[in-house]
C-alpha cells in the first residue's frame, strides 16, 4: 500500500463522515440520530467551522456542509493525491 492510496482512502472515509453527519441533521427527532451527530461532532465540526466563517448566512438553510464535502472531494482529496503521487508517495 502506497502513501497516497492510505491518504485517499483516509480522506475518502473523512468526507463519508461529513455526509453522514450532514443526513443525520435530518432526523433530528430520533434519539439515534441525535447520539450519531453529537459522536461525529468533534470530528466534522471543526473542518466546517472554517467555511462557517467565510460562507454568508442564506436564512434557513445551512449551505455550509454541502459546500465543505464539495471542496473536500473535488478540490482538496485531487490535489493531495496527486501531489503525493507526484512525489512517488
Amino acid at each position: 500500500m502506497t502513501i497516497s492510496y492510505a491518504v485517499d482512502t483516509a480522506l475518502s472515509i473523512y468526507q463519508y463522515t461529513i455526509l453522514i453527519y450532514i443526513l443525520m441533521s435530518w432526523f433530528q427527532g430520533a434519539a439515534w440520530a441525535v447520539r450519531l451527530r453529537l459522536a461525529l461532532e468533534p470530528i466534522v465540526e471543526p473542518y466546517l467551522g472554517l467555511f462557517r466563517r467565510i460562507v454568508p448566512v442564506t436564512g434557513a438553510i445551512d449551505f455550509t456542509p454541502l459546500i465543505a464535502y464539495l471542496v473536500l472531494q473535488l478540490l482538496i482529496t485531487p490535489t493531495v493525491v496527486r501531489i503525493l503521487i507526484g512525489f512517488g508517495l
